[in-house]
């Protein structure tokens, strides 16, 4: 009876373990192909931020799909193909605007028990940073503090925050959101085309010695300075000006 049993067990091991074991590997196949999907993502979130950070200073519409393939490529070997499938270079969807989408398509080679060709889809939205604005309707603002320090620094020059009296912002420009006041008091740069700017979007202004306003990407925007809260300036490690005592 005892004999009968164990071969009972061997039985049923030898039934129950190479399903287990098919079982385990096509569990972790799936991983794999989850990870790589996710890879992907990775890699293409890394230049969608890139291109959302530039567009700040240029349009670049072209370079991003060509970037975002070499480096898909380069980050997975196991890709068979990778193409671009969709993209667009801020566009309006979903009542949002200066959006960058990009859809990447390709194919995975599965080595294995489970070999085969697996394809992967990814698709990535992201916001450009121009800039643009959508006001707060009047009475749903939140509670503000009252009278907060105005400061002024060089955000891709300097380590001191100035007051607005300090010589050093007399012959640069400031940054600040174009509105029906700035174009009234400024006319477009013949340069940089500023007159196809919209409203809300960033523009640079020579406040001091000035007559009309720019884009990030003209030749006469070199050092400019924001407008800023002392706290925050603080916060991110500027000191005060030695001239003007910020």
């Amino acid at each position: 009876m005892a004999l009968n049993k164990k071969g009972s067990y061997t039985v049923e091991a030898s039934i129950v373990m190479p399903i287990l074991i098919l079982a385990m590997i096509a569990l972790i196949s799936i991983v794999m192909i989850y990870a790589i999907g996710e890879n992907i993502v990775f890699s293409m979130c890394d230049e969608v931020m890139f291109s959302e950070i530039e567009s700040m200073y240029i349009d670049d519409p072209v370079s991003l799909p060509a970037l975002t393939l070499i480096r898909v490529n380069s980050e997975n070997p196991g890709l068979s193909y990778a193409v671009v499938t969709g993209y667009d270079y801020r566009h309006e969807e979903d009542g949002m605007t200066d959006l960058i989408s990009i859809e990447v398509s390709g194919s995975y080679n599965m080595a294995g028990p489970f070999s085969g060709f697996f394809a992967v889809r990814e698709r990535v939205r992201g916001r450009a940073f121009t800039g643009l604005y959508k006001p707060t309707p009047e009475g749903d603002n939140p509670a503000e503090e009252d009278d907060p320090e105005i400061v002024y620094v060089f955000p891709m020059h300097g380590e001191k925050y100035h007051n607005r009296e300090c010589a050093f912002l007399n012959p640069a420009c400031q940054q600040v959101f174009l509105t029906e006041k700035i174009k009234k008091k400024f006319g477009p740069c013949a340069i940089c085309k500023s007159i196809e700017a919209k409203v809300g979007e960033s523009v640079y202004c020579f406040f001091g010695t000035g007559t009309v306003y720019h884009r990030g990407n003209c030749s006469m925007v070199d050092k400019y300075y924001v407008e800023i809260e002392k706290k925050d300036a603080l916060a991110q490690g500027y000191m005060p000006c030695t001239a003007c005592g910020g």
